[in-house]
């Protein structure tokens, strides 16, 4: 027989109860059929069919059909499509879609389907992700209902509860669910627990097989999984919760290295506040005082050039030239390879003062709160800030303008402003007695 086009067949008598189509490829059926309004079986097995005409199951068409065989063709994606295909075929009894590759589809599909009493979806791929969005109330004849041979692992709670309401409307009803790949897990415990204690009658219930085709449903002894999935969960937990505690410890821990003289320093001013800085400045005796290798500790951003051409055009001629001080200057006086930190440390520590270039681009000097901090330590009149090119105290973070006001009330002298380097006199001698 050829493939059809979808034409209009007309039969010239009305007394055809059934129609046989089977395996034939037609591959889609006749868009309506006139003639047959006494037809009850309409047998369309094994014929390739991806379609269905809409045509074709209104009620003017087929208005007494009550076994419809749709089994071994591909309406998967007919059935997912067009869930309105079969809602005026209300006198249907028998309905075989299986192995028709469908995957999902939505119950709605049955609507008015009152007198159903045999669904086979048997042969299909449908599985526990996709609920059946069953409206039990259209199935108070449904008898059998055939979901074998489907990818289901278990069965959602929404599904039990309509496979039990079923049960309920319609006493006669069976449910085949055999040879589907059921887990024996702990994520299967409340479908087991259902299997084992429902009243649902269930063809073949114990030869039920979990997915490993040798212990059988019934006999899994779910006390003893029960256990087993709550020490795993518990061991699981616990991993989780240490992993995320040693995740929060290292980022703490890293973000207090990052910032711990921030830290050091802001702990320093609130002891002082509420007058718990009970240590006293870490002061050297005079005898120490005179055997420190340097002068002074030039702390200032490397990055800012502003900074670097008055510290090497005016402040290094000045106390290092004409003076003959030694001052402490970072690029020039540490050790390759040594730590920053470290270096930095030694630095102030065999240093008599130190002295805080401050210029608009000072807090590019990423370790200003670390030398601060020692810096106050050892006393306020070991500090000397140079504040150059209009560099005011409003302009200063909290921890630099605090310690700048208490320069200014106690040490005033150590508290100077200089205009920017091309306008200062290097021959100007009160910078250098000031200084």
């Amino acid at each position: 027989m050829q493939a059809l086009s979808c034409p209009w067949v007309i039969f010239p008598f009305d007394s055809l109860v059934s129609l046989n189509f089977s395996r034939n490829d037609a591959r889609e059926l006749p868009c309506g059929i006139l003639g047959l309004r006494k037809l009850k079986i309409f047998d369309c097995t094994g014929c390739n069919l991806d379609s269905i005409s809409p045509e074709l199951t209104k009620r003017t068409n087929l208005p007494n059909i009550e076994q419809l065989l749709l089994a071994n063709n591909r309406l998967g994606a007919l059935a997912q499509k067009d869930s309105s295909l079969l809602h005026e075929l209300t006198e249907l009894k028998r309905l075989d879609l299986s192995n028709n590759g469908i995957e999902e589809f939505s119950y709605s599909m049955f609507k008015n389907l009152h007198k159903l009493e045999k669904l086979d979806l048997s042969l299909n791929k449908l599985r526990v992700d996709k609920d059946l969005d069953i409206n039990v109330s259209q199935f108070i004849n449904l008898k059998l209902l055939d979901l074998s041979r489907n990818q289901f692992t278990q069965f959602s709670p929404t599904m039990i509860f309509s496979i039990e309401e079923i049960q309920r409307i319609s006493p006669a009803f069976t449910l085949k669910i055999s040879d589907n790949p059921f887990e024996c897990s702990c994520d299967s415990i409340p479908f087991l627990r259902w299997i084992e204690s429902t009243k649902a009658n269930i063809l073949e219930k114990h030869t039920l097989l979990c997915e490993d085709k040798k212990t059988k449903l019934l006999e899994v002894n779910l006390q003893k999984l029960q256990k087993q999935c709550d020490t795993t969960t518990t061991f699981i937990i616990t991993i989780i919760s240490l992993t995320i505690l040693s995740l929060l410890a290292m980022i703490l821990g890293l973000a207090v290295y990052t910032y711990r003289w921030r830290l050091a320093w802001h702990i320093y001013i609130m002891r002082r506040r509420f007058n718990l800085c009970h240590k006293p400045a870490i002061r050297d005796d005079e005898f120490e005082l005179q055997n420190k290798q340097f002068d002074a500790f030039v702390a200032y951003a490397t990055e800012d050039d502003i900074g670097r051409r008055w510290m090497k055009n005016i402040l290094l001629p000045h106390l290092e030239d004409y003076l003959g001080k030694r001052l402490h200057i970072f690029d020039r006086d540490t050790q390759v390879g040594n730590s920053r930190i470290g270096e930095l440390i030694d630095g102030m520590k065999h240093s008599k003062h130190t002295i805080f270039i401050l210029t608009n681009d000072f807090l590019r000097y990423y370790e200003w709160e670390m030398v601060l901090y020692w810096a106050v330590r050892r006393g306020l009149d070991s500090i000397i800030f140079c504040c150059i090119g209009g560099f005011k105290i409003e302009r200063m973070p909290p921890a630099l303008g605090k310690v700048a006001i208490e320069l200014q009330e106690k040490y005033p002298t150590h508290y100077l402003e200089f205009p920017a380097e091309h306008q200062i006199d290097k021959d100007n001698h009160c910078f250098v007695d000031i200084l």
